[in-house]
């Protein structure tokens, strides 16, 4: 897809390398109620953004349910003409956005193979004939797909789609050479994530991807494991392109105090917008006078010390410790779900996790979902579906990671 960058237009490329400050229409006077105060401005923003808006959305703020989805309401009703595509990394992200654009009855085409989704290609080719087939994607304004199914496609999309607006989700898990050459491709793009939270996977070393160019380095090009989205968001700060950028700041998903915990990776400028939650003592109402059971009525964040491990990614004290938390979470009365605790367990090896799932044979506990934090991440609709959640995590490594 590189190629694709240096085939692009220079000012399309000069944008991507922040040698171009990115330009913006004026921000709409009709407001958007249904949405909180930094929601409804970075939507606005990125409605007026005529090359690019960049999106931060930290932990549990609505990157996806609440901007995204909005963000395409608001350019279909605008623009009768103008086309939307939406590509995520995963194919689960991606159905989370499909899943999303059926809620709000979006009419959609899906670029894949899978017969899952009545709305993707390979159902439309066989449940339409030659003319309807092309009547309906007439109709189309809005395509979604994985980044590698598009690129795969993306000539074919072509060549009965236009090409108008982009909107990447979890944008910050794409390294620049996944992303440089679509990009340019469009009118414009806007890129939704993080960079905070999960990064681009990469296997090399620093040595290998560490820049010492000084002209790369003058456009702060210094690691190529840093994904386009931070690249780009870090130069439009530098630059104070503030119409080019923002972070959304009220979120749905944490406690108060567990929200601390993450807050100075925001500048201190998250804000808890939850409704009153349940009191702890309410949530365990058969507590007994064990120090565990005094903890988890008296806490919402907890650390507990646990000797090292001697493999590193392996620790049976701790999985011994986990096991009997969750057992005295059981006991004391934890509200359970089709006969499941509502309760998740994360830790960052794959080691731990068989080790953790054994120790919770052993007390006959079974339902309780133990993976990695990519893992709860990426599946984090089906995992963490309903409240109170009583959430374990194994080593602060792993706190760091999910935010």
């Amino acid at each position: 897809m590189m190629f694709g960058f240096l085939d692009a237009f220079s000012r399309n490329k000069e944008l991507l390398l922040g040698l171009t400050a990115p330009e913006s229409g004026l921000i709409s006077t009709e407001g958007l109620p249904e949405l909180h105060p930094s929601q409804e401005e970075n939507v606005q923003k990125a409605l007026a953004a005529k090359d690019y808006f960049l999106l931060q959305g930290p932990p549990g703020t609505g990157k996806t349910s609440f901007a995204l989805l909005t963000i395409v309401e608001k350019i279909l009703k605008r623009s009768p003409d103008e086309t939307v595509t939406i590509l995520a990394f995963t194919n689960k992200a991606i159905k989370e956005v499909c899943n999303k654009l059926n809620s709000a009855g979006i009419k959609y085409l899906f670029n894949s193979s899978s017969e899952e989704d009545d709305n993707s290609l390979k159902t439309m080719v066989k449940t339409h004939d030659l003319e309807s087939f092309g009547e309906y994607v007439k109709s189309i304004r809005v395509v979604t797909s994985t980044v590698a199914s598009f690129v795969k496609y993306s000539n074919d999309l072509k060549a009965f789609f236009r090409f108008d607006t982009l909107m990447v989700d979890e944008a910050s898990q794409l390294l620049e050479p996944q992303l440089a050459g679509i990009v340019v491709n469009f009118n414009r793009f806007i890129l939704i994530g993080d960079q905070n939270q999960l990064p681009a996977v990469t296997v090399q070393s620093d040595v290998t991807t560490s820049i010492n160019d000084p002209l790369l380095n003058g456009i702060g090009i210094f690691d190529m494991k840093v994904s386009l989205f931070e690249r780009m968001f870090n130069t439009a700060v530098r630059n104070g392109w503030s119409n080019a950028y923002g972070t959304l700041i009220e979120q749905f998903r944490m406690d108060e105090k567990i929200m601390q915990l993450i807050n100075h990776y925001y500048h201190d400028g998250l804000r808890c917008a939850l409704s009153e939650r349940q009191n702890l003592d309410v949530i365990y109402p058969k507590g007994d006078e064990s120090k565990i059971s005094e903890l988890l009525r008296s806490n919402r964040l907890i650390f507990i010390e646990t000797p090292l491990s001697k493999t590193g990614k392996n620790n049976e004290s701790e999985a011994d410790i986990v096991a009997q938390i969750v057992e005295k979470i059981k006991i004391c009365g934890l509200s359970e779900k089709n006969g499941s605790l509502n309760l998740g367990i994360i830790t960052p090896w794959r080691a731990q996790i068989a080790t953790i799932k054994q120790k919770l044979e052993e007390i006959r506990i079974t339902g309780v979902p133990v993976d990695t934090v990519e893992r709860f991440q990426e599946v984090k609709t089906e995992l963490l579906s309903t409240q109170p959640l009583f959430q374990i995590t194994t080593s602060w490594n792993a706190w760091d990671q999910l935010g």
